[in-house]
């Protein structure tokens, strides 16, 4: 099933112990798979380091502290903060009609910088409603460039990739050299893994700790949230924090599972209350049972491990 559903890697591991490792469809331990949305997660590491080194106060923070030109735009974007962007509530409009829509905007301007300043604009107030929407990760890139002083590529291997032992990962860039944000993240499979493996740890990576314990929990455990916020997702036992999607788990407090997950079907899903962490990689979402998701499918292999 794995390789006709257009898989290239499937890493299950409990602990830091590889329980099954394959890859498929021409690909390999070596390969480099290149990630969609994966890569939002990985931004909301990158705003924890910030904040833990100071750099941003906090993510209640307004982004025109930051990125003061919005406010020649719209003065509502006074009222959006830090938290509101990783939260996907930032009241931000997006669209998907049209062309070019904000999808072309945001995945292939040859410019992100400067179509983000110029299409970005306000349909809502902030913190009501949920909304994926690509403008947020973007500015979250500009801002950890004004704050840290470096290239968000450049602060993300010193401060995350270096020290979780990563291979020669890389960041796909536009042509003024600034990464994509929403995706374009290039590594081997076992770099996925251990990104895993340090969210299942609480931030800590081989007794080292290199994310706040604070900001795993905050960042991927469900936050109260208004009424009718994302009821759709409810629904299906799903939440959305920090740039992590959630799935609810009775048990133990504040450790439901949680995941990165992009287009094609790529996931880096981390079961903390049975130390499992699952890597699935591919270049489609391919077969699976009509009334089940790849997240499903996770949810209950790990509730019958």
């Amino acid at each position: 099933m794995l390789e006709r559903s257009q898989t290239t890697a499937f890493i299950v591991l409990r602990n830091d112990t590889i329980l099954n490792e394959n890859y498929f469809n021409g690909f390999h331990k070596d390969s480099t798979f290149t990630s969609f949305s994966v890569a939002k997660s990985f931004v909301s590491t990158l705003v924890g380091l910030a904040i833990s080194d100071g750099f941003i106060k906090s993510e209640e923070d307004k982004i025109t502290k930051y990125l003061p030109e919005l406010m020649k735009k719209d003065a509502r974007f006074s009222e959006i903060t830090i938290r509101d962007l990783l939260s996907m509530s930032s009241g931000l409009a997006y669209s998907h009609d049209g062309f070019p829509s904000d999808d072309e905007f945001t995945y292939q301007s040859p410019d992100l910088r400067s179509a983000v300043l110029e299409h970005v604009r306000i349909s809502d107030h902030p913190g009501k409603h949920w909304l994926y929407n690509n403008y947020n990760p973007l500015l979250l890139g500009m801002i950890l460039e004004r704050t840290t002083g470096k290239s968000v590529a450049k602060y993300a291997e010193e401060k995350l990739w270096k020290k979780m032992g990563g291979s020669n990962a890389s960041w796909s860039l536009d042509e003024h050299g600034f990464e994509k944000m929403e995706s374009g993240i290039n590594c081997k499979a076992h770099d996925y893994a251990r990104f895993a493996l340090l969210l299942l740890n609480k931030g800590k990576y081989n007794g080292i700790q290199v994310i706040p314990e604070s900001w795993v929990q905050k960042a991927t455990q469900p936050q109260e949230r208004p009424t009718g916020y994302y009821d759709y997702l409810l629904k299906n036992n799903t939440y959305y924090n920090y740039l992590w999607w959630g799935k609810f788990r009775d048990g133990q407090e504040n450790a439901n599972d949680f995941f990165a997950m992009g287009n094609k079907g790529e996931y880096v899903y981390i079961c903390p209350q049975k130390k499992l962490t699952i890597i699935r990689l591919g270049f489609e979402y391919g077969f699976t049972p009509a009334s089940m998701s790849w997240p499903d499918m996770f949810y209950q292999f790990a509730t019958h491990f």
